[in-house]
């Protein structure tokens, strides 16, 4: 088990264990959403709260739950996990269907508008919920829930077509992963035609059309049933997405993108689709199945076709913060290099499913670029997601903000909370990668772990994000490769063994274009005799860079980023930002404030950066993270 012990990341993990995943089961509590499964349970009658999909909501939670516990003992939280398996045992038919809205309002019917009802994706989260409460508690009541579910959807779908693959992906993660734990290959098979088989119809307009209208018809029926139960007083305001400008011709463009199919990645076959396309959530959702399979089947293809998609990605459609999807209302990319500041949705669940693909890539092929990517959304596009006492939450996430924009305690669709906090949970599962011969260190996060099988401990501690000193201590009693990234945004490094240098390096730049910085990240190979002892010292000095973006860009033209080690900072304000920063005369220092806690900012006399994490923290203010420079 790797045990998280780090100045950084322990009391965030803190927070969410103690905070954030209390304050969301109030807020199920609050909105409905566990009174929905209550209704089916009791078999009692009432009106459902929410969207057809927020049942996904409490299964993250449960997913989160199970990772937190899984390294931290909460009786608060294992009651209410323990409350939440009790619910689903009773609201659960007996062949495994779950899904409140076809339950409550039409029951006995099933798949159906596969394109719009999120079936598969709630029953996704709810297997990934069961596998993780195996894996935490070693119990299988959660888990063979989990399974009942899981073994109705291949069941039922033994004959996959374009129109039954989901439009939202999430199922094929969840059936993969029960594949690595049991070995049952009807999963595999499953998952792997889910994937391939989106893209194939070329009237693929008729069929979102269809889905939407049934779509349409049934929620008008829901409407009418819902008056004779009476609206129920949620007793707060759910926080909006959409801002008062947004992109000239937007809701066109996404009725097209409806139709076409790129929204759900339904415009091409998998392997075709090397250009980031549609929904961001959902492309990343399918890369990281797409990545799971590759592994699990020695898939030369489809791991070439995802490091095609990951090039697009990186250097055309992400913003300097690893946010993906700069377009509102379809919550996915525009075109190539469309990377607006202010218009960004950029939702921080596209960072986390980003993060967990990424992760899963150097599962596939280990790059230290991907490890980079995984850094550069942890403590940018992901961490700015949530506040720092854990109770408010950031959707959508822009790059600059003219102060209408502030975290709210709740969405209407509250994907982002529970997922971020899935995120906080595993984050021990970024930090190493062992392989036969060698173990590798992506993420710098204090530390520690024993390897059992190759008589390896090793205890790490790390002064990141504000510092590049790690110290890293291995007991070992046989030889052994340790592989160290060098991120990408470093200008040198050193490495010392034992007190003594073992290699170095430098790499001379003036204002980096933020694109091509990860494709210089690497690894250091440090390999270590037998011995009871080895202190490796890790030293990457961290300094300001000043980053241009890609001229293609025209909203960034002439203009800076300033970043320092893996985190993008940004101006916030209460006033305008107007003025020119002389980017010569900032400085680093750490900030004991009550707002910031002990945090590394950046600033001179006219002027002060925070990480853009932290923005938001202080009610509605401006802020932009692309600046004029002097």
């Amino acid at each position: 088990m790797i045990k998280i012990k780090d100045q950084f990341w322990s009391p965030r993990r803190d927070i969410n264990r103690t905070e954030a995943l209390i304050n969301q089961w109030e807020q199920y509590c609050r909105c409905g959403t566990l009174e929905n499964f209550r209704l089916i349970a009791e078999g009692r009658p009432g009106k459902r709260e929410g969207f057809f999909y927020t049942d996904s909501d409490a299964h993250k939670w449960a997913d989160a739950a199970s990772r937190v516990l899984a390294s931290d003992p909460d009786e608060k939280l294992e009651g209410l996990l323990d409350e939440y398996i009790d619910l689903m045992a009773r609201s659960q038919e007996e062949d495994g269907y779950l899904f409140t809205w076809n339950q409550l309002y039409f029951p006995g019917t099933r798949w159906v508008n596969m394109q719009v009802e999120h079936e598969l994706y709630t029953a996704g989260h709810f297997i990934e919920a069961g596998i993780s409460h195996l894996a935490a508690m070693g119990k299988k009541d959660l888990f063979n829930l989990a399974l009942n579910s899981a073994d109705l959807v291949v069941k039922d779908f033994t004959r996959i077509s374009s129109a039954s693959a989901p439009g939202h992906q999430e199922i094929e993660i969840a059936l993969l992963k029960l594949y690595r734990l049991t070995g049952k290959k009807d999963y595999l098979n499953t998952a792997e035609q889910f994937l391939l088989k989106r893209g194939h119809n070329k009237l693929f307009g008729f069929i979102m059309l269809r889905d939407f209208l049934s779509h349409t018809f049934r929620s008008r029926k829901v409407r009418k049933l819902d008056k004779t139960q009476g609206s129920k007083e949620l007793g707060f305001e759910f926080g909006e997405n959409i801002q008062s400008r947004e992109p000239r011709f937007l809701m066109v463009r996404s009725f097209f993108s409806f139709l076409d199919g790129s929204y759900q990645q339904q415009h091409q076959p998998l392997l075709k689709q090397t250009e980031a396309k549609g929904h961001s959530v959902r492309w990343a959702y399918m890369m990281y199945a797409a990545a799971i399979l590759a592994s699990e089947k020695d898939g030369d293809e489809v791991c070439n076709f995802l490091e095609k998609c990951w090039e697009n990605l990186v250097t055309k459609k992400m913003y300097i913060t690893g946010g993906i999807g700069s377009l509102p209302v379809i919550e996915g990319f525009g075109r190539d290099y469309e990377l607006n500041n202010e218009f960004s949705y950029s939702e921080t669940c596209a960072a986390i499913g980003s993060i967990f693909w990424n992760n899963e890539m150097l599962r596939l092929s280990p790059q230290a670029r991907f490890a980079d990517l995984v850094e550069r959304q942890l403590y940018n596009a992901a961490s700015v997601g949530i506040s720092q006492d854990g109770k408010k939450y950031f959707y959508r996430n822009p790059l600059e903000s003219n102060g209408e924009l502030e975290r709210h305690a709740w969405f209407e669709t509250a994907c982002c909370p529970s997922n971020i906090s899935r995120l906080w949970a595993d984050i021990h599962n970024l930090i190493y990668l062992e392989t036969e011969e060698t173990i590798t260190i992506n993420q710098y996060i204090g530390s520690s772990t024993e390897f059992e099988k190759k008589e390896i401990n090793i205890e790490m501690e790390s002064g990141f994000p504000w510092e590049g000193k790690v110290r890293i201590k291995v007991s070992n009693t046989r030889p052994i490769s340790l592989q160290l990234r060098i991120p990408g945004w470093a200008d040198s490094w050193e490495i010392r063994l034992n007190n003594e240098l073992y290699t170095g390096g430098e790499q001379i730049r003036d204002s980096p274009i933020y694109t091509q910085i990860m494709q210089n990240a690497h690894y250091e190979t440090v390999m270590l005799s037998p011995g009871s002892r080895n202190l490796i010292e890790l030293d990457i000095p961290m300094e300001i860079l000043a980053n241009r973006s890609d001229s293609r860009v025209r909203e960034n033209r002439g203009k800076r980023a300033i970043s320092r080690g893996p985190l993008i900072y940004c101006v916030e304000s209460e006033n305008d930002i107007d003025s020119a920063v002389d980017i010569s005369r900032l400085r680093f220092e750490m900030d004991h404030s009550s707002f910031t806690g002990s945090t590394g900012v950046i600033l001179n006399d006219d002027v002060s950066f925070i990480p853009y994490f932290l923005w938001g923290n202080r009610g509605k203010r401006k802020m932009k993270v692309w600046v004029d420079f002097l």
